[in-house]
């Protein structure tokens, strides 16, 4: 006799023993099937239905084995297999006892066979016994239950004992046709999650080459959009199928995506016909795919059956088999209260709302004055976990902050979601200002409503933002036309370290023309305050001291003042050309005056005149202008998106930028207008070239050049000294025997003297002393050479005459060193430069004439003397 579901059965009462009743059969087996029927309930819908774990079955040629393990039937039957067992042997099963429904099939039973350890025909001959392949068989555990009712009568008695519940656990082998009829009702079975295809929206690669204006740029997006639509409908619209909309029936009253499927077509037609925002489209698109990929990965997790249908598997459960017949296998459906799957289902059901909404509510924004920066999660982060995008209209009756994100609003905190609309949607008061909270777990900035602003006056908006509120982001503009002179030239770093280096030049050349103007002043001065001047006019009979002064003073300040004026101004209004010739004309002026100022003058250094003639730096401002013009120009190029785009092409729109990086503002040269946004995910090294401050500070107690500098106009006092000299012009170039040793005689000395002399002054530490030995060596080359040709009769009286003046100006030098020497306290000893330079005087001394060489060996020989006894001492 077959055995009915034991779950279909409703028992809803139980007799209620009483003291001394008499029990009848009904009265017991009412209370055993209330028992039973509750055990049931709780296993197959508190827990679930399937199998439990283990019930793997292994099939070979000649045995199968089932592992052990447990498996729960829809009626509540608990299948146990204790230890694995090996079966090698089969027969036919006809399920005479139980005549279990799920195996008929038109009232004719399908072809079943029965795994058994002992008897029947051996496994190895199935294939030949029955026709079939042991590959293309499934397994299924099944539950024989059935009651028997034994004879009436039997060897001990006629007394009837009442029906057996026999439960015969028995694994069978069914072909896989037939083992799809016992799977059960796919509504409730089959897993939702393979029903959906995965999509993944393609992206627009940018090629920098064809980008030569907003168009070629929108193009290149539109066309990721008119391929992304269609097949993004295609995967929305399955959502809606048969099997997954068992959860969503309740929410809608018709099929939404028949509407979703219309939006789409809508959008697609106007993305054809217009450009605008086209970026935004796609950020839509892009959100509208991970919600739809974020819908189909919450149906992986829900495998629930609230519930559960008796007749789905009542007294079996399929264990699959060999190859790609493993999908045949009942897998462990859970009740909704185990582990909670009840949110599972919850969350289904949230994101597919969230769909609907997204789909409803999205709308190309208009242009407005308010920007902001809201802090969010990056792209790698759910949806849920971000702020919510501008571009959705802030509906109050169903806003989309509502359906945004399923953990919060589980726990009611759907008004602290961040969004550009927060102060519309009523949200807390760190939605509304998010910028004044923490925002340590935000690692991404949505930059909202600069589109279709002036690009000037939303970079300083955006800029004064991330002052006031420390944002680690910085903002960089681009021009979108080639074709357009750069309207913004972006500020390109390098070039502030040599517009200061122009400025550390041009301070310098006015510093020095500075000098100038003071040394001037000074001659004159002294020139005029002078009691009494030289008798001899400089230069020539024609000019005087203060004919000099009186008119070449006045012409060069004059030309200093122009040229101070040229240096005076910024970078960006100095004029080369016009500092080139006002600089040429005032060198002329201070090169005629410096030849007069040389005879009047006696200083230590170079006089500012000098210093400004033999100075070139001014050309330097040429040349660090030509290189700045040159990297000017590349700025200029990398203010252009397309070239820019090239040096960076990890450049991407992402509706905002991530912490530490560049927001870049794209706009139109024609316009002026912000048409796109792109980022880069670093902090761009090239920092804002700032314009420096070039105000002098002038300290009012700083010394001049002729504080410094000793200085002294040629008096009469200085006479004897010029006498001297004058006597020297006549055969040999002006010398100055302490500075200008490579001057000291004629064109014919210092031939000789540099074929032979040795530049001392770089081998004394006293540099004066050094000139002094090189000098007396180049004397006494010369000297040599004078007497080598009298020897011969061959020397001139000009020569003779030349050797003279040698003779009496190493004499000169001697006498002069040697009182020096004289007048310092250190002692002379052996090995000093002081030592070095006697024996060069005494061995020069030897080729001067006889008095020459008395009055100098006197002299040497005391300090000579002089040195030996501070020796020994």
């Amino acid at each position: 006799m077959a055995d009915a579901n034991r779950l279909s059965t409703q028992v809803t009462g139980h007799t209620v023993f009483e003291e001394n009743q008499v029990l009848t059969s009904d009265q017991l087996n009412q209370l055993a099937g209330y028992l039973d029927r509750q055990q049931r309930l709780t296993r197959a819908r508190l827990h679930g239905i399937g199998t439990v774990c283990g019930l793997q079955v292994q099939v070979g040629k000649s045995a199968v084995t089932l592992g052990k393990g447990v498996a729960l039937t829809s009626d509540g039957d608990l299948l146990n297999v204790e230890q694995a067992q090996t079966y090698t042997r089969f027969k036919p099963f006809n399920d005479k006892d139980a005549q279990y429904v799920h195996f008929s099939v038109d009232d004719i039973t399908m072809p079943l066979f029965e795994l058994v350890e002992k008897g029947g025909t051996a496994l190895s001959g199935f294939t030949a016994g029955t026709g079939r392949n042991l590959a293309n068989m499934v397994a299924v555990l099944y539950l024989e239950s059935y009651f028997y009712d034994p004879d009436l009568c039997t060897g001990s008695g006629c007394d009837n004992k009442g029906k057996e519940a026999r439960n015969n656990l028995k694994l069978l082998l069914v072909d896989a046709e037939n083992a799809k009829l016992l799977f059960g009702d796919e509504m409730y079975l089959g897993r939702r999650y393979p029903l959906l295809d995965p999509y993944v929206m393609p992206r627009p690669i940018l090629d920098p080459d064809t980008i030569d204006d907003y168009t070629a740029l929108g193009t290149q997006y539109r066309n990721v959009i008119l391929q992304a639509i269609p097949d993004l409908k295609s995967c929305l619209q399955k959502t809606w199928q048969p099997l997954v909309r068992t959860f969503l029936t309740d929410l809608y009253s018709s099929d939404p995506t028949q509407k979703w499927g219309q939006i789409l077509d809508g959008w697609q037609s106007k993305v054809q016909n217009s450009l605008h925002a086209v970026q935004y489209l796609y950020d839509f698109l892009r959100d509208l795919t991970q919600a739809y990929e974020e819908f189909r990965e919450a149906l992986f997790a829900d495998n629930v059956i609230c519930a559960p249908p008796v007749e789905l598997f009542p007294k079996h459960v399929l264990l699959g088999g060999p190859g790609d017949l493993s999908e045949l296998r009942h897998e462990f459906y859970e009740s909704p209260q185990l582990n909670r799957k009840d949110a599972a289902s919850a969350k289904v059901r949230f994101q597919h709302q969230r769909l609907d909404r997204m789909l409803r509510l999205f709308q190309i924004p208009a242009a407005t004055t308010t920007i902001r920066i809201t802090p969010s999660r990056s792209c790698g982060a759910d949806l849920g976990r971000r702020s919510v995008p501008y571009y959705y209209q802030p509906k109050k009756t169903e806003p989309l902050t509502g359906n945004w994100s399923f953990e919060q609003s589980q726990r009611g905190l759907q008004s602290g979601i961040y969004s550009y609309h927060a102060e519309t949607l009523g949200g807390t008061a760190e939605a509304k200002d998010p910028l004044k909270y923490d925002f340590y777990q935000q690692d991404f900035f949505r930059i909202e409503g600069h589109l279709g602003g002036d690009v000037e006056t939303v970079e300083a908006e955006l800029e004064q933002q991330i002052e006031d509120f420390n944002l680690p982001i910085q903002v960089l503009t681009l021009q979108i036309e080639k074709a357009l002179p750069p309207f913004k030239i972006r500020p390109f770093g390098p070039m502030r370290d040599l517009k200061v280096l122009h400025r550390f030049h041009r301070q310098d050349l006015l510093e020095n023309l500075g000098n100038i103007r003071t040394f001037t002043d000074k001659v004159k001065t002294t020139v005029d305050d002078a009691e009494e001047l030289p008798g001899k006019d400089v230069q020539a009979d024609s000019l005087s001291y203060k004919a000099f002064i009186g008119d070449g003073a006045t012409d060069l300040k004059q030309a200093i003042t122009k040229v101070s004026g040229d240096l005076k101004v910024s970078y960006s209004q100095f004029k080369i050309n016009d500092f080139k010739l006002n600089y040429q004309s005032a060198v002329q002026k201070v090169a005629g005056i410096n030849k007069s100022v040389r005879g009047v003058t006696y200083a230590s250094a170079f006089t500012p005149y000098e210093t400004l003639l033999n100075d070139s730096k001014f050309k330097w401002l040429g040349w660090i202008e030509g290189i700045l013009q040159k990297r000017k120009e590349r700025a200029e190029e990398l203010s252009v998106f397309a070239k820019f785009l090239k040096e960076s092409p990890s450049m991407e729109h992402l509706a905002g930028v991530p912490k530490g990086g560049t927001f870049i503002l794209v706009y139109s040269g024609s316009s002026k207008r912000v048409v796109a946004d792109f980022c880069l995910p670093y902090w761009y090294v090239d920092v804002p070239d700032v314009e420096e401050p070039e105000d002098q500070v002038v300290d009012e107690n700083e010394l001049d050049w002729t504080h410094w500098n000793d200085f002294m106009v040629q008096r009469p006092d200085f006479q004897k000294l010029n006498d001297a000299i004058s006597k020297v012009d006549a055969t040999v170039a002006t010398f100055d025997w302490r500075l200008r040793a490579q001057e000291t005689i004629a064109d014919s000395i210092l031939v000789k003297a540099d074929e032979s002399k040795v530049d001392m002054s770089k081998q004394f530490a006293d540099e004066i002393l050094g000139v002094n030995v090189g000098m007396l060596q180049g004397m006494a080359l010369f000297i040599d050479q004078i007497d080598e040709k009298m020897a011969e009769g061959k020397a001139t009286p000009a020569e003779e005459a030349m050797k003279k003046k040698a003779e009496e100006m190493s004499g000169g030098i001697i006498e002069e060193t040697v009182k020096e020497m004289g007048k310092g306290k250190r002692d002379i000893l052996p090995g000093s430069e002081e030592e070095k330079f006697i024996k060069v005087a005494v061995a020069t001394s030897g080729r001067m004439s006889t008095t020459e060489q008395q009055k100098m060996s006197e002299t040497l020989v005391g300090i000579q003397e002089s040195a030996a006894e501070k020796t020994y001492m």
